[in-house]
């Protein structure tokens, strides 16, 4: 039977695996669009790092390996936000 240090160890691990998640769709997302475009600019990156939904990030990451430049990324970016 689980005691309640069980139980909050269980979700501590949990909600730690999450926000790894969370920063590897991040790492992923902004090393996809600096092979596309290049340069990513220190704004992106900052609200690239705010996100932390991994739905938003997920679609994000398709569009950094769909554009063709900054601002069609940009673009998609506020959109997303």
């Amino acid at each position: 039977m689980y005691d309640v240090f069980e139980i909050a160890v269980e979700k501590g691990m949990e909600k730690g695996m999450e926000k790894g998640m969370e920063k590897a769709r991040r790492e992923m997302l902004l090393e996809a669009l600096s092979e596309t475009i290049g340069f990513v600019p220190p704004s992106i990156i900052d609200s690239v790092n705010k996100i932390s939904r991994t739905d938003v990030l997920s679609g994000l990451f398709k569009q950094a390996i769909k554009c063709q430049n900054v601002d069609q990324f940009q673009k998609s970016l506020q959109m997303a936000m």
